[in-house]
């Protein structure tokens, strides 16, 4: 193995475990999923956080798109995570236009 063929090797593996991560990350994907005003922060229940399924850190992002309306995405970032939900903040227009009971796709 040359020092070129080993480097073309690693590249070709960092890939693959990218795209891997990419399809396991799905397995957490929230469909039909509930927000909730509390405060400033709209609040998601993510069951397993507790158990670190899906791993969920404070400056993280979630993208949410109202159900079954792929076209709208809204990026959310996590402020406070805490035993089994996160509590979220948007851009204000979101949160102006947020309507309790509305479902996302998160």
């Amino acid at each position: 193995m040359t020092p070129a063929s080993y480097r073309e090797l690693f590249d070709h593996l960092l890939w693959l475990e990218e795209i891997s991560m990419e399809f396991d990350i799905t397995n957490f994907d929230m469909d039909g999923a509930t927000l909730t005003r509390e405060g400033s922060f709209l609040v998601l229940v993510v069951p397993g956080l507790a158990e670190n399924r899906p791993s969920v850190l404070r400056g993280d992002f979630l993208i949410a798109n109202p159900a079954g309306n792929l076209a709208r995405k809204f990026k959310g970032y996590a402020h406070r995570v805490e035993r089994d939900r996160v509590l979220l903040k948007f851009h204000r227009d979101f949160h102006s236009a947020f309507i309790p009971g509305q479902r996302f796709d998160i």
